[in-house]
Order: structure tokens, then sequence, then C-alpha cells
């Protein structure tokens, strides 16, 4: 989820990562937007999409989140001298759900506490959102524990029982070439891979 918002500051925005409350990503995401805080240029709730294949051999496309507890929020709150910006910065930690941010450190420099906020770097942001526009791409990671030449069982259809050798896999389709003992014979089948378990 990739979220944009207005900004009327002068300030150049860097990238930070905000420590929220795990299962709440999208609600302290909307509460951002919805407060409209104006040094905030994006929000980036990073995502990836998975499918699975069932025991019937039904594909189930999911929606998971790449680092629970965290939001990416590009925004301009450290000033020309690397100060923090405390009006927003404030308000941003006033959304229920936010913990604070990562990087946060409050140094004592004589009688003051100076709050030292340190962003992202710029390859790390772009590193994720990369992933993202491939796994959108190719519409999500295909999650199969079985691979090529590994020892398996067929927990289900008309093979159930057999022991054998995974030959190849093909995720796109959610099968498997493998070689299988069938009446002391070796028998090469295409078998859905949530028919499979890796045997060891």
């Amino acid at each position: 989820m990739n979220t944009n918002t207005t900004n009327n500051t002068n300030i150049t925005p860097k990238w930070f990562a905000l420590k929220v409350q795990p299962g709440f990503e999208t609600a302290v995401s909307a509460s951002l937007v919805k407060r409209g805080i104006s040094s905030i240029k994006r929000i980036l709730l990073p995502v990836e999409k998975t499918q699975k294949f069932t025991r019937s051999g039904r594909k189930v496309t999911n929606t998971k989140i790449l680092f629970p507890g965290y939001l990416f929020v590009c925004a301009g709150l450290l000033d020309e001298a690397n100060a923090v910006v405390r009006d927003d910065f404030e308000r941003i930690l006033d959304v229920t759900g936010v913990h604070g941010f990562a990087g946060a450190v409050r140094r004592v420099e004589g009688d003051t506490a100076v709050l030292m906020l340190e962003p992202m770097a710029e390859s790390e942001v772009a590193d994720v959102q990369s992933y993202m526009e491939a796994n959108a791409e190719t519409n999500g990671r295909v999650i199969n524990p079985i691979k090529a030449q590994d020892n398996i069982e067929v927990v289900g259809g008309p093979f159930m029982g057999c022991e054998g050798l995974a030959l190849s896999v093909d995720e796109t389709k959610g099968k498997a070439l493998v070689s299988l003992q069938v009446f002391g014979r070796e028998t090469q089948a295409t078998v859905d891979i949530a028919m499979l378990e890796k045997n060891t």
C-alpha cells in the first residue's frame, strides 16, 4: 500500500521507519492520512501477495505485510541543521497505534536532551518498492516447500500413501512431476503440490 499526501514545507523529506502496533498497520496508515500532517509526503506499507494450494488443489491468494509492526513514512521531519521538527514529530506520535520511530535516540548535551532521528537509506526503500512491484507483476509468491529432488510422500488423491522423489515442480500450475513406487514399480505421475509433503 502506497499513499501520497499533500505537503507545504520546503524541508527535504526523508524516509523513516515508524514503529506501530502489529496488526494495526493499515489503520495507522489511514489515521496518518486523515490527520493531514503537512510534512508527510508518502506513506508506504510494504505488502506482498502469496499463493498457496489447498489439499483440494484450489489456489488461495493472500496479502501479507512484509514488516509487521512497521510503516515507512517519507516526511520532512529534519530541518537544515538535522534538528527534529517537533510539531509534526509530536503529531505523528499522537496517532493511536504509533509507538515511535526506529532509530530515534535521546542524547543529553549539557543540561538539555536532544532528540536524534536517523532516516532510512534511500536504497533500502527502493529495494522494498522494487520487490513489491515484481511481486505484483507475478501475481504473488508461491508458498511451496517442495523442490525438485526432494523425497516426498503423497498425502491425498489416488496415489495417497506412496513415497517417491519430486523430479520437477511447476509452481505456476501448482503441479509436480514425481517418481513413485506403485506396486513395486517406479511410476512417474503429475500430482498437485497440495497433495505432497516433504518426507524426512
